[in-house]
């Protein structure tokens, strides 16, 4: 008897995305991709996953594929691991009558707008904002929320396009930049709240974890690294599982993997930055895998084909992760350390994205990051140490003039 199949409409071209069709093939599924462009999948030449190309921008198109899928009685599943289409396998799993989150909460997480006021409409605290779609708006955004304020499109992901800004005229820089990249929606301007940046990981409503994020130089908002379980008092662990439990509770999220971005304010307070309805990128899932033994990928396509369970720790492990960042533009011709590196204690998975040699052109966002190193200790001083200590040992080498060669840096995180 032939296997299921599992759906996915498009892909993460990198971090986990692929994982997702091994793990569905481990729990007896036949993955199938249904992508506009196959191109843009590099991983895709080193896998068997059977690809339909249509036009995923389409949602008549991809009805159109999945119910000729359906018709064949072998559709367990819809879903997707990347951000852009969230929205469309929600309408797709409703209007299939498939297991999948609420369309409505989708929509008021994907733009971050609206977000913000749904949580105001809920009677929760939430950060001053503004939505400007001139730059005749700014002088007025700027005096109800007050300097410095981050500047973001609506809509987007891994930090493009966000930016701190200090004063009046770079926030008119910025807003003409993301307008001019061509975003017709409204941009958005929030309150700067210092502070320390968590995520916590949930599933079907319930926290599973809280990671420590750690940020790269401002006035970007680049991830370079990730601890789970961040080390917190039970007080602070507290308040915010409750906090993120009454937000899903209001928006309704009570369906799957969602991501919640916050940082504790000078009181120790949650304050919510954004609400991802996905499982979180950065290869956040495998630290949680690694730490605790719950796969967020599994559980995911569990719930997705009904046979969704609640999540149960088996493990109490530490990990770390933290990006390789070059510190500058150029064409890289060597990674030098990562044999040391893979060697290193307590090292888990050493990777590079790319293959040599490439082209860095810093975007001050996700696609800065040309590689990672995970550890895994037994407690989380002991994993932060190692992906430090290992970070410490790459290098990379750029090329200057014909063969000549310069070694240069990996930005380093505390």
């Amino acid at each position: 008897m032939m296997a299921s199949y599992v759906v996915f409409i498009e892909s993460n071209t990198s971090g986990t995305g692929p994982l997702f069709f091994g793990v569905a093939r481990d729990l007896g599924f036949e993955p199938v991709l249904l992508v506009k462009d196959p191109r843009k999948y590099a991983f895709l030449v080193d896998t068997d996953v059977e690809v339909v190309t249509c036009d995923t921008s389409d949602l008549e198109s991809l009805l159109s594929a999945c119910r000729h899928l359906a018709s064949l009685g072998r559709v367990a599943g819809i879903m997707t691991s990347s951000e852009y289409f969230i929205e469309t396998v929600a309408r797709l799993t409703q209007e299939l009558r498939f297991s999948g989150p609420s369309l409505t909460a989708v929509r008021t997480c994907r733009n971050k707008a609206a977000l913000r006021r749904a949580l105001q409409g809920a009677g929760l605290e939430t950060l001053r904002f503004a939505e400007i779609t001139d730059l005749s708006d700014v002088h007025e955004a700027v005096r109800q929320i007050g300097l410095p304020v981050v500047v973001k499109p609506v809509a987007g992901s891994g930090s493009v396009g966000v930016r701190l800004c200090l004063t009046e005229d770079e926030v008119k820089e910025q807003v003409t930049h993301i307008l001019h990249a061509g975003s017709s929606a409204p941009v958005l301007l929030e309150e700067y709240i210092s502070g320390e940046e968590y995520s916590v990981e949930i599933f079907n409503g319930e926290p599973v974890g809280i990671t420590r994020k750690h940020l790269g130089k401002e006035p970007f908002f680049v991830e370079i690294g990730h601890d789970f379980p961040a080390a917190l008092a039970s007080e602070t662990r507290n308040a915010i599982h409750h906090h993120v439990r009454e937000v899903c509770r209001e928006i309704k999220l009570d369906w799957g993997p969602v991501h919640v971005e916050l940082k504790l304010d000078l009181r120790s307070r949650p304050r919510i930055i954004e609400i991802n309805p996905r499982l979180a990128g950065g290869f956040l899932p495998e630290l949680v895998r690694l730490a605790s033994g719950i796969n967020l990928i599994e559980e995911s396509i569990r719930l997705s084909t009904g046979s969704g369970r609640s999540p149960k720790v088996t493990r109490y492990n530490r990990t770390s992760i933290r990006f390789l960042l070059p510190d500058r533009n150029g064409r890289i011709s060597h990674v030098n350390g990562l044999s040391d590196a893979e060697r290193a204690p307590d090292v888990s998975d050493v990777r590079l994205y790319k293959s040599l040699p490439f082209d860095v052109e810093l975007q001050g966002d996700f696609r800065d990051r040309i590689g990672h190193i995970i550890t895994l200790a037994d407690t989380g001083e002991k994993a932060s140490a190692a992906a430090r200590a290992a970070l410490s040992m790459i290098s990379p080498s750029y090329v200057e003039t014909g063969e000549s060669s310069k070694e240069g840096k990996i930005y380093e995180c505390a």
